[in-house]
This record gives structure tokens, sequence and C-alpha cells, in this order.
């Protein structure tokens, strides 16, 4: 589909909440000279929302900085607006963005749920403004090439894909922040919206088909996370349309080292069936290829080191598509495919919950 591109230049950009990754926005938009990192051309950031003060102080000099986004949207000119924020303050951020003509690049998840995601989509589409969401893995090269081998037929045809997020959060981390992803209420999905995310979204990527039927437990350990209403353990089974199964655990009561492990299965050799996995960064293991290849990622690592180095790809690909008028790495709708499984994941409680298409 066609969309107007921004014309004006440069193009102006606005971060709406600075914690853990409105930093990390910052820096893929305006370059970190410390690890090279090349700043993204024809675009500035004008301004920065955010409340807390010793975030604002971290703000770079000469970006204006208001106390919220409503503030921004209303005296600022915007062309862009990175939604930062926690995940319960998504939606009226988009929606307000949306109806004052602001196009959005917005951190996942999208929203709480998949009905609060559409109505996200709906405002966008009634203001003809572009949204795009960021779930970068799936632009890390090691991602990719796995990618092309499933799409090639190099596994033959998939029967699983795998995926395990082993990880420790302790009560501190909950705790940071006003405490708002351990409740339910700001950061509903816990372990899974939080941690596990990226990983669930590139299964269902690699899969290509909607999941039709989910059977999944949640828990929470109170004695590791006391204070929390997130689940902090996740484990189930996925159907997709397409045949394709799925074993997953996501956990934050687990391996400080922070281990995530997706593993691909095919049926093209009987005897010995094709596999692909992968860890955070790296291919870790393969019968496809004669040699594992080896990635040095996109380019420096602007977030967490277990997400790869694709944050700044997204977001550059992201102001692209706006200037240009192009598609956008990863869609609202791809956003809301993978609440409506977090939902269903959230609704089993052990018992199988269909996923109409």
């Amino acid at each position: 589909m066609a969309h107007a591109p921004i014309t004006s230049r440069p193009v102006r950009g606005a971060i709406f909440g600075y914690g853990s990754i409105g930093p990390v926005h910052m820096m893929s938009v305006l370059g970190y000279t410390e690890d090279h990192t090349d700043r993204i051309p024809d675009v500035d950031i004008v301004a920065v929302a955010e409340p807390i003060a010793e975030r604002v102080a971290r703000v770079p000099e000469g970006i204006k900085r208001v106390r919220d986004y409503q503030t921004a949207i209303q005296t600022i000119r915007i062309d862009v607006a990175h939604i930062c924020l926690p995940h319960s303050m998504h939606a009226a951020a988009v929606i307000a963005a949306a109806e004052a003509g602001i196009n959005i690049i917005c951190e996942k998840p999208m929203a709480l749920n998949a009905a609060e995601a559409q109505t996200m989509l709906d405002a966008v589409k009634a203001n003809g403004v572009r949204f795009s969401l960021i779930s970068q893995n799936r632009l890390n090269p090691e991602k990719a090439w796995l990618k092309e081998r499933v799409a090639a037929g190099d596994l033959g045809t998939i029967k699983r894909i795998d995926w395990e997020v082993d990880w420790f959060r302790s009560a501190a981390y909950y705790a940071d922040s006003g405490g708002w992803r351990g409740r339910d209420s700001d950061a509903r999905g816990g372990a899974l919206s939080n941690q596990a995310y990226h990983t669930l979204d590139l299964a269902m990527w690699l899969a290509d088909a909607p999941v039709v039927e989910v059977t999944a437990t949640t828990s929470i350990d109170r004695t590791v996370h006391p204070d929390i209403d997130v689940p902090d353990r996740l484990e189930g089974e996925l159907r997709f349309a397409n045949g394709i199964r799925t074993k997953f655990l996501a956990t934050v009561c687990g391996n400080p080292k922070d281990i995530i492990r997706l593993e691909v299965t095919g049926n093209r050799n009987s005897s010995a069936p094709m596999h692909i996995v992968v860890d955070a960064t790296q291919i870790i293991e393969q019968n496809v290829a004669e040699e594992t290849p080896q990635f040095g990622g996109n380019g420096p690592v602007l977030g967490k080191a277990c997400y790869g180095t694709s944050h700044q790809e997204n977001i550059a690909r992201s102001y692209e598509a706006f200037i240009d008028g192009t598609e956008v790495p990863v869609t609202a709708e791809d956003g809301i495919r993978v609440l409506r499984v977090i939902d269903a994941i959230l609704e089993s409680n052990g018992n199988p919950v269909a996923i109409s298409s």
C-alpha cells in the first residue's frame, strides 16, 4: 500500500518516555560516537517527554524537555513520535499522536492486549498516519539467515519451532521504576511480554502461519518475586494452521546468563531431521549448511546484548519507510497477531484455547 511520504527536512522526532529504552532510541537516531554508530540521516530528535528528573538529566543538550507526551503533542511540531513508555500507556499515547497527525514508532508489546492494539490501529488508519513496531530480532543477521533457509526449503517441511527464554530477574528489578513491570495493570503477561516477546514473535514469523490453538500454564514464584502480580514463568504448546508445533518456556526465575534458545526442525531427511538452533545472536547448531556461518551483527549493541544489534536498523528502516512512503519492517498487524497469542496463553490455565483466524 502506498503512503504519503514525510517531505519536511530534517524529519522531527520526539521520544515519549526516557527510562531504559528511550536512550536507545536517542542513540539510534543521533548516533553514538563511542561505538561509532552513525546517525540516521535527515532526522533530528527535537523533544523528550519525561517527568522523572534524573532521567531528564540524561537528555542531550539542545533537545526540548517536557513533562508528558500530551504537552509535547500540543506545543511542539513533531513528525514522528517514539513510544518508549510503560506498556499500559502505549494505546493512549499512540491514539493521541495519530489524532494529531504524527507518525509513530512504538516499542513492543504494542499494547496490553489485542483489543487495545486494534483501537490503536483503527486510530492510525482513521488519521492517515504511519505506524512501525519495534521487533528488532527479526532483523538480526543470524535470524535473517535462518528465515532464508526456512523459505528456501533447506529443512524440508517445518515440523517444530521450539523455544525457551530462561532468565533471572530479581525482586529489585520489579521494584525499580515504580514497580510497573510487576503489575498486571501495567505489564500484563509478565515474563512473556517483557522478556520473551521477541522469541515468540520470531517463532510466529518463521512459521508464517496463524497460531490456531494454545495450551499453557502460568505461575508466580513467591519465594523469588513476592510482590508481583504478573507471571514469572509461562510454558506450553502452540499449534499453527500449517501443522507446525511449538513447545515453549519463558521464565525469569532461572538462569542469570539470560539464555535464549530457538530450534527449527524439518523433515527433509527422515533418518536425521534437519534442524537449526539459534541463541540470542548466533547459529549454535545446524546440519543444513557445510559450515556454520558467523555473524558480527549490524552494528554496536545499543540495548541489551541478548537482543542483538538491530535496534537502530529497525528504527532507521521505519524512518526510511515514512520518508519514502514504503512498507515498515514490522507492522501493527504483526503486533496484534502476537498479542492474540499472548491473550490465549494467559487465558489457557492448562486448557486448549482456540484462536480464530
